[in-house]
């Protein structure tokens, strides 16, 4: 985003990465399409399935990839206009004592406080089922 201060700014909180983009548009769209209008995108939980940090056997985490969705759904909406691609910037600022990951491209940023998935013992309580 330039400096210049926006028209608005749209909020959008969803509980996982994927949420808002299955509810929230074209809502969404349309504000990150706006170039006066500041859209941050807040994914509440790490939506690890239960499986937190680790990769429990995944080549990645799967939080990771979630991530890495939600945030190329948001740089493909940005680059709609036809301009040409800028490079995101990410960075992780501390709050309250807990690293944030933050991830700027344009006129959007998406902040992955990563908290952990509220179906942790619902996995866990699956995979020690299977693992029998």
């Amino acid at each position: 985003m330039t400096d210049m201060k926006p028209k608005r700014v749209a909020f959008y909180f969803a509980p996982h990465e994927d949420d808002w983009q299955l509810f929230m548009m074209p809502a969404a769209f349309r504000d990150v399409l706006d170039a006066g209008t500041h859209c941050v995108f807040v994914h509440l939980t790490a939506g690890d399935a239960g499986f937190g940090l680790g990769n429990d056997g995944r080549r990645y985490p799967l939080y990771l990839a979630r991530e890495h969705g939600a945030e190329t759904a948001i740089r493909f909406m940005a680059d709609a206009d036809g301009l040409m691609p800028h490079e995101p910037q990410t960075d992780a600022p501390v709050f309250a004592g807990h690293a944030i990951r933050r991830a700027s491209y344009r006129n959007t940023v998406a902040y992955f406080p990563r908290l952990p998935d509220a179906i942790r013992k619902a996995a866990a309580t699956r995979r020690q089922a299977s693992s029998r």
